[in-house]
């Protein structure tokens, strides 16, 4: 293999641990969204409850 190649292989793993960090930290945020989701939902409820409780 010539030197190049060498580094075009260097190079491309770079790019790969890179791209590997950058779905990791994507799915954390998709984790932290989903989380987020479900704590507005639960309020929501609680809202309602509340308001059923208010017009009773």
């Amino acid at each position: 293999m010539s030197v190049d190649t060498i580094a075009l292989l260097v190079d491309t793993i770079a790019l790969l641990a890179d791209t590997i960090t950058l779905l990791a930290d994507t799915i954390a945020l998709l984790a932290d969204t989903i989380t987020l989701l479900a704590d507005t939902i639960a309020l929501l409820a609680d809202t309602i409850t509340m308001q059923q409780v208010a017009f009773k």
